[in-house]
């Protein structure tokens, strides 16, 4: 018995489980986990993807890093953060669209169009929810769903606009579509999570790698 906790805590060592947003081809992070598991073929690697539970999960102990967008830098105490990449919001038109020829869009022009929005999982709706808010309009969302695919091709055939993440739609160049900035700051952090207890040997060697290559130097 001795000997095989001893091998499961050796294993345990050796491999970390990270959850994240299904967004996340569209950031740093795959490139980073690929790179980290081609560097050190003796850690395993293993990610899923989540939605809105990503840092209960973590409280709980059910995995050992995430990834997650946040607009905010607001943390439990006991919640290291880091954050790899950043993105912001864009105005995402049919190419035709009067507001197309605009460099950039104020968010109160937007208020009585057709509003096509990823859904919660994607962890944007509730932040666009407090952005029209703020400009003291409810958006009219005629669509919500998870398919980007699908809402890039209502906004071709002038269906709405939709409000997205830049980063998210670089992908769909080629397109008749449009994509204009807001014309105020509005960047969301991607970070890495981890709680300050997780000691494993793996899990701080990818913590002490991404901190090497994305901490703010002072």
């Amino acid at each position: 018995m001795t000997v095989e906790l001893s091998q499961l805590q050796e294993e345990k060592e050796n491999e970390f489980l990270l959850h994240g947003i299904p967004s996340m081809p569209f950031y740093a992070i795959i490139s980073e986990i690929a790179g980290f598991k081609k560097r050190h073929t003796n850690f395993e690697v293993s990610v899923e993807e989540e939605v809105d539970v990503l840092l209960d999960n973590l409280l709980k102990h059910k995995c050992d890093i995430i990834f997650a967008r946040q607009f905010n830098d607001k943390l439990p105490k006991e919640v290291e953060m880091l954050t790899i990449d950043q993105d912001r919001w864009v105005v995402v038109l049919p190419s035709q669209h009067p507001l197309a020829r605009k460099e950039s869009i104020n968010l109160k022009e937007l208020e009585g169009e057709k509003f096509l929005q990823l859904s919660e999982k994607t962890q944007l709706l509730q932040p666009l929810l407090e952005l029209c808010h703020a400009y003291q309009f409810d958006p009219k969302i005629t669509y919500k769903g998870n398919r980007i695919n699908l809402i890039i091709d209502f906004i071709e055939n002038d269906l709405g606009l939709s409000l997205m993440m830049e980063k998210m739609i670089k992908s769909f160049e080629g397109k008749q579509i449009i994509w204009r900035p807001l014309d105020i700051e509005t960047e969301s952090l991607m970070v890495l999570m981890k709680l300050k207890t997780n000691k494993s040997e793996a899990v701080q060697q990818f913590w002490q790698e991404m901190q090497e290559k994305y901490a703010k130097k002072d």
